[in-house]
């Protein structure tokens, strides 16, 4: 496999019926479809409804503010739509649903009582890290270096104490996903917060913790298991090349190489139980390449080129699945396989993602909706951005234009 970084816009796309204009077009139906779904509030906010539940209740509740499930996720697809489709319109929307947000961010880290009472979770995905990095990467889309204050303002909540009290360690929920949000903003505001504690310092602060927490069991993959805890470590080490770094990032996929099936070309998702396997993101062969490919220029073990090799043969091989999200379903397997070209430079990846694209949005004319549940014929309008509509349209702009967003799946 090569490992050649090739500019993503001197390479060739294949021929394929998903064109760049259908692509936009659909990128454009799918930012006006979330902008319908909005409600203002009376102090002129902008908020949107939960899902139905799967039963098909309805759902009273509104959204919160994390990337995986609520308002950061949604306006960091309208930020990057507004960008990449030159659109001012979608670009101010996205400021002014995060708006509130901002106000109660600023009101919190103001108030010591109000920021010590703060029992969000500390995650990349769903937590405080997710905010850090949903401000940091909107406020690079726009241009808007008050989002980067507001991201580097959060800090201030993750506390060292909050990090020693993690129990969860992985991308979604733990030290992990907030080691890769810190990482994210440390490139553009690495000093000290309201507490005199810098991203690099409370990132090493994760890692020393994930070390110190190395045996307890994990699930396989990397939004719940070892390859994104891996992946944290290895890009930790990038940065500061601290040697403990990478030995801890080695080790931590000992338990998961365990899990591999050679005749899946994949892996279980756990040690207990039936030996199951996924070909998505959040628990399968996906998220372990993504994982993976971080690896590469770090460690000299020949496994990882292994690894990633068998892990994105399954990633393009397989056939459109029942849902088009991005969490588990076809948009994150679309993602993955994106930045699989853009690290790898074999036109292969971007042929097997645009094909997997043409499926999503045939099949999306066919029927009318996109397919954000079990059951395909089940028309469920999620707007949030890794269980739907915004997560998708995301995976379609980087198809358009890599080399201008990054990979969300990966923190990056």
């Amino acid at each position: 496999m090569s490992c050649t970084v090739a500019p993503f816009e001197t390479l060739l796309w294949p021929t394929s019926a998903t064109s760049t204009t259908n692509l936009r077009a659909a990128c454009q139906d799918i930012a006006a479809t979330i902008r319908g779904q909005a409600s203002r509030a009376r102090d002129g906010g902008v908020y949107w409804r939960q899902p139905p539940q799967p039963d098909g209740s309805s759902n009273p509740g509104l959204v919160g503010p994390h990337l995986f499930p609520g308002t950061v996720g949604i306006a960091l697809f309208l930020a990057a739509a507004g960008r990449v489709l030159d659109s001012e319109d979608l670009s101010a929307f996205a400021l002014h649903a995060l708006a509130p947000l901002r106000r109660e961010i600023r009101e919190i880290v103001a108030d010591p009582v109000r920021a010590g009472a703060v029992d969000h979770p500390i995650g990349g995905l769903t937590g405080l890290g997710s905010l850090v990095y949903g401000l940091t990467r909107i406020g690079d889309f726009l241009g808007d270096s008050s989002l980067l204050d507001d991201a580097h303002a959060v800090t201030a909540l993750i506390t060292p104490e909050r990090i020693a009290a993690d129990d969860r360690l992985d991308v979604m929920l733990g030290c992990a996903g907030t080691l890769l949000s810190l990482l994210a903003l440390a490139e553009k505001r690495p000093w000290a917060n309201a507490n005199g504690s810098r991203p690099l310092e409370l990132a090493l602060a994760c890692a020393r913790h994930l070390r110190a927490h190395s045996s307890q069991p994990l699930s396989c993959g990397f939004c719940h298991g070892a390859a994104g805890i891996s992946s944290a470590l290895a890009r930790l080490y990038a940065s500061t090349g601290e040697p403990w770094l990478l030995e801890a990032a080695e080790q931590s996929l000992t338990a998961e190489r365990a899990l591999y099936l050679p005749a899946a070309r994949n892996w279980k998702f756990s040690a207990v139980g039936e030996p199951r396997t996924f070909n998505s993101w959040c628990k399968g062969a996906p998220g372990i390449a993504l994982g993976r490919l971080s690896l590469l220029g770090l460690t000299t073990d020949p496994r990882i080129r292994e690894e990633i090799s068998a892990a994105l043969e399954t990633t393009a091989a397989s056939p459109l699945s029942a849902t088009d999200d991005l969490c588990c379903g076809n948009a994150g397997r679309i993602d993955v396989l994106v930045e699989a070209f853009h690290t790898l430079g074999e036109e292969a990846f971007a042929s097997a993602a645009y094909g997997l694209a043409d499926g999503v949005l045939q099949r999306s004319r066919r029927k009318g909706f996109y397919s954000l549940r079990r059951k395909e014929e089940e028309n469920v309008l999620d707007v949030r951005f890794f269980p739907g509509l915004a997560g998708l349209g995301y995976s379609l702009l980087r198809l358009i234009a890599v080399d201008r967003l990054p990979c969300v799946e990966a923190l990056m």
